[in-house]
């Protein structure tokens, strides 16, 4: 028994060293013809995994939760820059923007769907998939490129933060659609998931508030450089693991928590000691993203250009929607432009 387990994890060893391996090399050789590294993360899942060369065993889905942290760091490292004053500034414009975008885009893709012959539960689950961008590739090419404190990159923050927020009541509705339970039960259950999400936002604002400043006083006091950062990570994965336990997004716990310590002193030295280990799990992430490429489907038959069509629909879709929303709050057409580009994915 023991040795099985030995195997198995040295077996899982040996996938992700591949996995980081060729994304790495690919990363490298597509930012040297100055396109981003995601990209070369994601065609590496494609090469090395069962879509193509099947050279990792390891399933994507086991590869994707363990990526997972990487998301989680990097929305600890984006709160960690949005002091609470900063994240202030967002506004009520940031909110009404997230809901709006949501609404409408879902609305706009149910009636397409209906439209095209599908029933009213199959629109409603597609619009809800269509209407969420990817939290992690906005932010990883917003820090990228220097651009997550610029208008059009805090008009996207603040719509992908909506966007966590929403998955909840979206899962339970899609919940909903598909199995025989009554609307009372998942009323119940959507406001004691609301209930759960102020408890625990305010308990990590107290905690933020009230204990950590003494911890990390106490730390600096014996001196050591190290231990800062380890309860650092330790707030982080805390949080994220709390918040799936609650049944939220991870990566939402692990920004909360990097707000709580973005007006700390040491917030600067963390995300700097943070930055290596955020670059390793996102990489790894990409990466088993793409190993979920169904390659041998795609290329039979018309299978690609279907793809291919469907995804520039729902792109170019998104770009007007979002555009249009954004325009009618009033925000300028550049940055409008902008914050629809990031959020079309």
């Amino acid at each position: 028994m023991h040795e099985a387990a030995d195997a198995t994890f040295w077996m899982v060893l040996g996938d992700v060293v591949i996995l980081l391996g060729a994304a790495a090399l690919l990363g490298m050789l597509f930012e040297r013809v100055g396109l981003s590294a995601i990209i070369g993360s994601l065609l590496a899942g494609v090469l090395v995994g069962p879509g193509i060369f099947n050279i990792v065993g390891t399933s994507p889905a086991m590869m994707e939760k363990a990526a997972e942290i990487g998301v989680a760091l990097l929305l600890f490292t984006i709160g960690l820059e949005l002091s609470r004053s900063r994240l202030r500034t967002y506004g009520l414009q940031g909110v009404r923007g997230g809901v709006l975008q949501i609404v409408v885009t879902l609305a706009c893709t149910a009636a397409v769907v209906m439209l095209l012959g599908g029933g009213v539960a199959i629109a409603l689950v597609v619009g809800s998939m269509v209407a969420i961008s990817s939290t992690a590739s906005v932010a990883r090419v917003l820090t990228e490129r220097a651009e997550l404190d610029s208008q059009h990159g805090r008009v996207s923050m603040s719509v992908l933060i909506m966007q966590d927020l929403a998955i909840v009541p979206l899962l339970l509705m899609v919940s909903f659609l598909g199995q025989s339970t009554s609307f009372d039960d998942v009323a119940v259950e959507l406001g004691g998931r609301a209930f759960w999400l102020v408890c625990f936002l305010a308990g990590i604002f107290l905690v933020g508030l009230l204990i950590v400043p003494r911890v990390f006083g106490s730390t600096a006091r014996t001196g050591n450089r190290d231990l800062p950062i380890v309860l650092a990570l330790v707030i982080c994965l805390l949080a994220a693991w709390i918040a799936y336990m609650l049944g939220f997004s991870p990566a939402l716990g692990a920004f909360v928590a990097g707000l709580v310590l973005a007006d700390s002193p040491y917030a600067q030295q963390i995300r700097a000691d943070v930055l290596p280990f955020k670059a390793v799990f996102l990489t790894l992430f990409f990466a088993s993203i793409g190993m979920l490429a169904d390659v041998p489907w795609l290329l039979s038959g018309a299978n690609l250009w279907i793809v291919l069509g469907v995804a520039a629909a729902i792109i170019l879709g998104k770009i007007l929607l979002a555009g249009i929303v954004f325009r009618c709050l009033g925000i300028q057409g550049r940055i409008s432009i902008a914050a629809a580009l990031c959020l079309a994915q």
